[in-house]
């Protein structure tokens, strides 16, 4: 068991941390109907939870692969500034955001595209999909199944709340191979958030991260799933919920 400020330590570590997340995938997506914004995400990495920044009633941004924080808070301020998701994604790919050693995704939560972009320098299979209000875009993966999976499990459950539909999204990518360095375990660190329109930026209605698992230990998305199982049963009536379990 980790004591407090072992935990407080590495909360701070994974909220800071600029490592790359490299052989990744995530969801990033918007329900128009209801103004939720929301991404989920996995990765071999220790903790992913950086690559994705919401912003209430706006829209998001992912950034993946090298995870340039500087692309992203330039992403969300295009945003805040009004602009759309190709304006926003324009900005971003300044040289100096390093675009080409990124993987970005941007969904506004007005009408509007969004807009994709995987550099030039990612390496294995990097790629992504686009529909109405949402991507799902990754690298470093076992093939374009992965994307594929996530995509129509994300279409199929099209009558779901948006936090349901993007978890259903990380399994299927999961169950469809995942992160090529993983092997059988998939991901090492795997998180979904969401936020209701009207939330302020520190009260998410749902973000349980889960991360900090050793290589070769439990594949991360099945252990998030699990968590996302029980904030399903026990929590899904808050007005906001966080959930950081590490596992070392």
């Amino acid at each position: 068991m980790l004591s407090i400020s072992r935990l407080a330590l590495l909360l701070v570590l994974c909220f800071i941390c600029t490592t790359p997340s490299f052989a990744t995938w995530s969801i990033l997506a918007v329900d128009r109907e209801t103004g939720q914004v929301g991404a989920a995400g996995a990765s071999c990495t220790w903790c992913v939870y950086g690559i994705a920044t919401i912003r209430p009633g706006l829209g998001g941004v992912v950034v993946q692969a090298m995870s340039n924080g500087d692309a992203r808070e330039k992403g969300i301020q295009m945003l805040r500034e009004g602009a759309g998701a190709k304006e926003a994604l324009a900005a971003m790919r300044a040289p100096e955001f390093d675009p080409e050693n990124q993987q970005y995704a941007v969904v506004a939560l007005k009408s509007g595209p969004v807009a994709v972009y995987t550099g030039k320098e990612n390496s294995g299979f990097a790629g992504q999909i686009i529909r109405d209000g949402v991507s799902v875009q990754g690298n470093i993966l076992v093939s374009e199944k992965v994307l594929t999976a996530a995509m129509d499990a994300f279409q199929a459950a099209a009558d779901q709340p948006l936090p349901d539909r993007l978890m259903a999204a990380l399994e299927a990518g999961a169950k469809a191979g995942g992160d090529s360095r993983c092997g059988e375990q998939l991901a090492r660190s795997a998180f979904v958030t969401v936020f209701d329109k009207d939330n302020a930026r520190a009260e998410p209605y749902v973000d349980i991260v889960y991360y900090g698992i050793p290589e070769g230990g439990d594949p991360a998305v099945a252990k998030l799933a699990a968590e996302f199982a029980k904030w399903k049963k026990d929590g899904a009536q808050l007005r906001s919920t966080r959930r950081y379990i590490v596992q070392e």
